[in-house]
């Protein structure tokens, strides 16, 4: 019993699938260098997640017909409602041959076939991830049969239904591929790029409206800044930013990224970057530039230069040896929303232990010794205060 018991306990382990899954690209045939395997690995990701997801809307559409008292199995019914559905909360609505059960009950020889053609039609019908992948990216790489089915098999295994304790899957899918992938990359100083088409998809997939979003290498700040336009795009169309209350929604969504970067100039790239995306955002809500020398441009400046810092995310120190710092940002109160206090920590100090990888990083953890606190009395004035 103890035998079958462990068994299980490591094919539920999440980071026990990602290495086999590593393992598994490692040894195939024509997986191509350490950014191909990781870019194979995140469109399976994409491609199980986005099927899971159609899967979760048809499953809740039969719910709410069987409470209008409507048979789901009735084929007038199915035909009207379930074969072409319509979802309401943004669920894309999968040809056939892209949704995941499709993929999964493929015979293994025309795997690599079926994963393009599942790309492909995803492109063609629907205008938002229109141009978002390469045209045969599969067959053109054409792994083994074998190969190609123990990678699938091994990614059906990624579930929220199976992990849902995760309260960033994709992320910790992202970041451990990332981190091992990159790790043992032959560019200068461990310097690389994610693929804009990966960063848009990773980006739809996390649909980071709410939470806190964590970039280990930032880079020039291309997952930063697609994170931060989609953050911004909800402030604008959420009912709660009415009036007064946009411009402060907008310095929230801004706290809520954190990104650090080991090469000077690429931080300094990635900080612009951001700031831009903050002024076009502003431009397009409101048809006007956003001053220099306004308050909201002054705190939204001075946010990302706390949020985005250089630092080596492998030894949580910076260039000089220091420890790397960041900022937990908290709401005043219930009558001091517009108030926040500022509580800085090192980055050290989220890894309990030498053996902890990433892990949750802005999770319900503790960290040692009492915090030092900044009131800082309106956010838009928060420019006045000293980093």
């Amino acid at each position: 019993m103890a035998r079958a018991k462990a068994k299980v306990q490591e094919t539920l382990n999440l980071d026990a699938i990602l290495f086999k899954c590593r393992d598994i690209l490692r040894k195939a045939r024509n997986s191509g260098s350490f950014f191909e395997k990781r870019d194979i690995m995140l469109t399976l990701v994409f491609l199980r997640f986005i099927g899971e997801k159609f899967e979760d809307g048809v499953v809740n559409l039969r719910n709410s017909l069987e409470k209008e008292g409507l048979n789901p199995d009735d084929p007038d019914i199915r035909a009207a409602f379930l074969d072409d559905p319509t979802f309401v909360d943004g669920t894309y609505n999968l040809p056939k041959e892209a949704r995941w059960q499709t993929i999964i009950n493929t015979p293994a020889p025309r795997l690599n076939v079926a994963l393009d053609d599942a790309l492909r039609s995803i492109a063609e019908t629907n205008s938002q991830l229109k141009g978002c992948f390469v045209e045969g990216s599969f067959t053109s790489r054409n792994l083994a049969p074998i190969d190609i089915k123990q990678l699938v098999d091994e990614v059906n295994k990624i579930s929220h239904k199976a992990f849902g304790e995760e309260k960033d899957l994709i992320g910790h899918v992202y970041e451990y591929f990332l981190r091992e992938f990159a790790v043992n990359a032959t560019k200068e100083e461990g310097e690389f790029y994610t693929p804009h088409d990966v960063v848009q998809l990773i980006a739809s997939m996390i649909e980071p409206f709410d939470g806190t979003l964590y970039e280990p290498s930032a880079g020039e700040g291309a997952f930063l800044t697609e994170i931060l336009r989609q953050k911004l795009a909800y402030v604008n169309r959420n009912p709660a930013s009415r009036g007064g209350h946009w411009q402060y929604n907008t310095l929230w969504a801004l706290m809520s990224i954190y990104g650090i970067e080991f090469l000077e100039d690429n931080l300094k790239i990635a900080r612009a970057n951001m700031l831009q995306v903050f002024r076009e955002n502003y431009r397009e809500k409101t048809g006007r530039e956003l001053a220099e020398d306004s308050d909201l441009y002054r705190s939204a400046r001075t946010i990302i230069q706390w949020n985005i810092v250089q630092g080596n995310t492998l030894t949580h120190k910076k260039s000089d040896g220091s420890w790397i710092m960041l900022n937990q940002w908290i709401q005043g109160g219930p009558k001091h929303r517009r108030s926040v206090i500022r509580r800085p920590f090192s980055f050290d100090s989220l890894f309990p232990s030498e053996e902890d990888t990433m892990g949750d990083l802005f999770g319900e953890q503790e960290i040692s010794n009492e915090p030092k606190e900044f009131r800082i009395r309106t956010i838009l004035r928060m420019w006045e205060e000293e980093g």
